[in-house]
Order: C-alpha cells, then sequence, then structure tokens
C-alpha cells in the first residue's frame, strides 16, 4: 500500500533573540523536532498550538521572552513565573496530537506580526 502524500502546512517559528520566519513545515513528528530543536512539547490556548523542547529548560535553552508574552495574549494560561525558552513553532489550536496539525492561521500571523511591530518600536525607543 502506497504511503499518503503529507503535505506541508504554515508555520511561525519564533526564536529567543526575537527573530522569527513563516516556513512551511511537514506535520510530522521529526520534521517538527528538527524545527524546535528536541522532543515536541504542545500547549495550547483557543487560537494556536505552541510547541517547543520538552526539555529546553533541561538543556538550559535561552528564555524565549517574546514567545512567552506572545502565548499569553493570545490567551495561554502560563503560570505568572514560567517562560518558553528555545525557539517555538506555532501552528493552528484545532489538533487532536501529532500528526492532525493546522497551519497557523492569518488571525494569529497579524496579531504576531503587530506584536512583534510593537516590540521592535519599544526596543528603538529605548535605545539612546
Amino acid at each position: 500500500m502506497p504511503r499518503e502524500t503529507v503535505t506541508p502546512i504554515r508555520a511561525l517559528v519564533i526564536r529567543p533573540d526575537e527573530s522569527w520566519e513563516v516556513i512551511e513545515v511537514l506535520p510530522e513528528l521529526d520534521a517538527m523536532i528538527a524545527v524546535v530543536g528536541g522532543y515536541l512539547e504542545r500547549v495550547t490556548c483557543r487560537m494556536a498550538a505552541f510547541y517547543l523542547d520538552e526539555d529546553g529548560k533541561t538543556k538550559a535553552q535561552p528564555p524565549n521572552a517574546a514567545a512567552t508574552v506572545f502565548a499569553r495574549y493570545c490567551g495561554l494560561g502560563l503560570a505568572p513565573d514560567d517562560i518558553m525558552v528555545g525557539t517555538v513553532m506555532v501552528l493552528g489550536s484545532a489538533v487532536s496530537g501529532v500528526g492532525d496539525e493546522t497551519p497557523v492561521t492569518d488571525e494569529t500571523l497579524d496579531l504576531w506580526t503587530r506584536f512583534a511591530n510593537d516590540l521592535a518600536a519599544t526596543r528603538a525607543e529605548r535605545q539612546p
């Protein structure tokens, strides 16, 4: 029986240095692990699913403040002292498990773009 063709989906990738990009990723375990750099941890809210390395804190990956604040803004209920670390990949929220991922939505990308622009403007205002 031939293997079913897997179609890449759109993902937002946010790095700890606040750089980001929109990529196409295969919704398969190995491809997603390659993006975040380790075994997947998925946390979801109404708007999006955030994927990160589940061992990122143990590996002492750098804090990802931009992804953490954005996740909270999207409605993710993180503990007040919790922070995401390492590279974070954002997809759509309508998922039931690995293999059922949906592309990041236009709504989430628009919100991120406004957020990232505001963050960059705030940083620029603070420069001497």
